[in-house]
């Protein structure tokens, strides 16, 4: 049954596909449907074994693999933050399933954490190469001082992290209480990409997850250093200007 004895959940549901029925207008694309794992109790803590059944299950949520269940665009508003520096991602649990989760064609939207502003401070699964790890903005487009930055430090060599950036700073979204509340946080920005893909999704259903985050990253504004840098990754998230680029591809017969 589900339920969220601790808020965060819920408020990160709302920015994914919350609506308007209440006067109140919140939410990126309010006409997706949510599959929900729970993985962390009222207290916010949780288990690497925990998370990773969830996250296998996410790929086979009525666990018959004869059927296509799966989320097409997982959020995933949590961070492991334990160092990784001493190993690769060939050796991580967490980046065998999300390689795994490509080859689905499912789109793994990860929030970069919430250590910032030092560099190196992306925490994992976002540091994973297979990650499509979110930064932070707020108000005029500008970096919050918790937005954890790139790179991302594995064993032997170095990722540029994130991949784009979202809203993060006082987003007012749903509460567990029925009511409205603003949060702070990546974990606020990573819904917003992941509505932002299920809108993509939805007007381009035949395209591969490769074309739809091809688009959310070349459509995106940019904010920092040229291309992609550590802070806002290769900038915030525009998703008028990333249907143009599904548009474009669709002429030519890509889609």
């Amino acid at each position: 049954t589900p339920r969220d004895d601790f808020g965060h959940g819920t408020h990160v549901a709302g920015t994914v596909a919350g609506g308007s029925a209440s006067g109140q207008a919140i939410g990126v694309a309010p006409e997706a449907q949510l599959i929900v794992g729970r993985i962390f109790d009222g207290n916010g803590n949780s288990e690497r074994a925990q998370i990773l059944k969830a996250m296998q299950w996410m790929a086979d949520p009525d666990e018959n693999p004869a059927t296509e269940d799966y989320a097409q665009v997982v959020n995933s508003s949590w961070s492991d933050d334990d160092p990784y520096n001493d190993r690769n991602p060939e050796d991580e649990p967490f980046c065998q399933i999300l390689q795994n989760w490509l080859r689905m064609n499912m789109i793994p939207v990860f929030s970069s954490g919430n250590t910032g502003p030092a560099v190196g401070t992306i925490n994992i699964p976002a540091g994973c190469p297979q990650a499509f790890a979110v930064g932070a903005t707020e108000q005029n487009d500008r970096s919050p001082h918790f937005s954890s930055t790139g790179p991302a430090v594995w064993k032997d060599h170095q990722l540029i992290k994130p991949e784009v950036s979202a809203p993060g700073f006082h987003v007012k979204s749903a509460d567990r209480y029925g009511g409205y509340e603003e949060m702070s946080g990546t974990s606020m920005s990573a819904p917003h990409v992941t509505g932002a893909f299920a809108l993509l999704l939805q007007a381009y259903p035949r395209a591969s997850a490769e074309q739809i985050k091809n688009a959310m990253t070349q459509g995106a504004k940019e904010l920092g250093d040229p291309g992609q840098d550590g802070v806002f990754g290769f900038g915030r998230i525009d998703i008028l200007n990333s249907l143009r680029i599904l548009e474009q591809q669709a002429g030519r017969g890509k889609n």
